[in-house]
């Protein structure tokens, strides 16, 4: 083969594998954009979203940048952890957050970055819950960190600002536990532009649950009522009403 025919057939491998990792990603990307709408809108089945996210899943894995591929495989994951909770799974539900964990952590090995920080904050504040006091005692503290690492290297990292937000409102005042900055940081939320749906969501119903909390009731109604307007089939809604004599 000559040279310059070599180069040409290497250049058009070259060109088909970045076309196929692109299309990993973005295929990757839609069916866990669908997954997300249809697990917290309750509008799929658990059969439905296991489908989504085992495609998402296989999508991913034909991305060829290692860390990129670690990282939406660690999101697609972090989202699987709350499907096997949903279907009453703690054991698998457990291992899907810790898989997100490790792979997180590995898609930081390329380079810092604030969204790996923060996934890392996502899942680790998901095991928290199913570790015992011991766990959370050592490892409680960590999602702060990671959260403020994240904002570190992006001030405008939304989610991970809701992750300070709820490590502040749930963790005990003797670890640096504050109802009053937990819901200064939501409020600061609140007011941000271009807030992506599920983030609006969880803001409207931890200020609902805060302001309930707070035996404001009025209040706490009417944030479950802008949550209500952006997943209307969400059935925690229900029970957070039901909870607090709503």
């Amino acid at each position: 083969m000559r040279f310059a025919t070599w180069v040409l057939v290497v250049t058009w491998v070259l060109a088909g594998s970045a076309a196929l990792s692109a299309d990993g990603l973005e295929q990757g990307r839609l069916l866990l954009e669908r997954a997300t709408v249809g697990l917290f809108n309750e509008s799929l089945s658990h059969s439905e979203l296991r489908e989504l996210l085992d495609g998402s899943l296989e999508s991913f894995g034909d991305v060829q940048d290692a860390c990129r591929r670690d990282y939406w495989r660690a999101s697609a994951a972090y989202l699987y952890g709350f499907v096997e909770q949903g279907d009453g799974r703690p054991k698998q539900a457990e291992r899907r957050f810790s898989e997100s964990f490790e792979l997180a952590r590995s898609s930081l090995s390329c380079g810092e970055f604030s969204d790996g920080y923060r996934l890392l904050a996502d899942s680790q504040a998901q095991l928290l819950m199913f570790n015992g006091a011991l766990y959370a005692m050592q490892h409680g503290p960590e999602v702060r960190e990671f959260a403020e690492k994240a904002l570190e290297l992006d001030p405008g990292n939304v989610k991970a600002r809701l992750n300070l937000a709820l490590y502040f409102k749930n963790a005990p005042s003797i670890a640096g536990g504050s109802e009053k900055k937990a819901r200064q940081i939501l409020h600061e939320i609140e007011g941000s532009a271009g807030l992506e749906p599920l983030d609006r969501f969880s803001v409207n119903v931890w200020l609902a649950i805060s302001y309930a909390e707070s035996r404001d009731a009025s209040t706490a109604r009417r944030y479950i009522e802008r949550a209500r307007e952006i997943f209307p089939g969400n059935t925690w809604l229900r029970e957070i009403l039901t909870e607090h004599s709503l």
